[in-house]
């Protein structure tokens, strides 16, 4: 498949919004982590094992190119943060944009610009599912590679310190590469739905793996965490098939434009949001104090509004910078 599913773009406008709402005081069930390996399982859909020098080079101009940019940015914007609430910069660490090659375990994270771990894990799972294709080539060695590796991922990224968020990476892998063996597969059903069994088949099933998963941890102790996050993850790719079900039906509906608008822009949200986010959460809490559910809404909302004309301008003035235009010629 070598053109866009139009209504990935809106599912993945989903991800990159829920991500947004995330990064804001919100209700405990916005911390369930579909958003992310929704994020990569549509990515994954697009991966294409090119020849080694043609795919290094579209990385560094869709991937590497941006994340230095927009951390450039957020450096500039946290030092200028700094100088307004200390009103000076004798006590600022400059060296603090080094730490980006410090190692890190489990959840930590840089503090220049720290949504850009997204874009960090990109680079590690399409280089992983690189060698993966190029070493097994198999489909279910491939698999079995991904599940290996997700496996060592959910059991020793809080313990081993890695750079690059690689470990923090491997969690969701199988993700990535699940789309891009069978993603494109599960979207024909999906498109066929009105035509084949096997699609309305695949949706029924889907939906009663959701509601199983939902009942079952129900009664599992809190002690057999393992077993939970197996359980979470089967739900997960459920969840992420309903939705595209859901998707292929709603997306021609004009009001679910922005979720195409912000999905085809998503590196320009990871990158951008959490500037905005911040200045708005100062504003907010100056103005009303404690920050709630509601106005963690209304700064999601405000943030969203903001990007949407600095994506039009990013792309029109700088495309080089945030991956919409080559540097590197192919």
């Amino acid at each position: 498949m070598t053109k866009r599913i139009e209504y990935i773009d809106y599912l993945k406008g989903l991800s990159i919004i829920w991500v947004v709402w995330y990064h804001t005081t919100h209700p405990e069930f916005v911390d369930y982590s579909f958003r992310i390996p929704l994020f990569f399982f549509i990515s994954g859909i697009f991966f294409r094992p090119y020849p080694i020098k043609k795919f290094f080079k579209k990385k560094i101009n869709t991937l590497v190119i941006p994340f230095i940019f927009f951390y450039l940015v957020y450096y500039i914007f946290y030092i200028t943060l700094w100088f307004f609430k200390y009103k000076n910069l004798q006590d600022f660490d400059f060296t603090c944009i080094l730490q980006l090659f410090n190692t890190f375990k489990g959840y930590e994270n840089f503090i220049i610009n720290p949504p850009l771990w997204f874009i960090c894990a990109l680079i590690n799972l399409q280089i992983l599912l690189y060698l993966s294709i190029k070493i097994f080539r198999k489909k279910l060695h491939i698999t079995l590679f991904a599940l290996i590796i997700t496996s060592l991922g959910v059991l020793y990224s809080f313990e081993i310190p890695t750079p690059f968020m690689f470990g923090r990476s491997l969690n969701y892998f199988i993700y990535y590469t699940m789309g891009y063996l069978i993603g494109s597969n599960i979207s024909s059903l999906v498109c066929n739905f009105k035509n084949s069994s096997k699609s309305k088949l695949l949706l029924f099933t889907s939906l009663l793996i959701v509601v199983f998963c939902v009942i079952l941890k129900q009664f599992i102790p809190q002690t057999e965490d393992d077993f939970i996050k197996l359980i979470n993850y089967i739900e997960i790719f459920a969840i992420i098939v309903s939705l595209m079900y859901l998707f292929s039906w709603i997306y021609k509906y004009k009001i679910f434009s922005p979720f195409k608008f912000f999905g085809v822009n998503s590196y320009i949200v990871l990158g951008m949001h959490e500037i905005f986010h911040t200045v708005n959460y100062i504003l907010i809490r100056n103005i009303f104090g404690e920050v709630t559910i509601t106005l963690g809404i209304i700064q999601t909302i405000i943030t969203l509004i903001i990007l949407w004309p600095t994506i039009i301008i990013f792309n029109k003035y700088i495309p080089y910078l945030v991956g919409k235009k080559p540097i590197l010629t192919i």
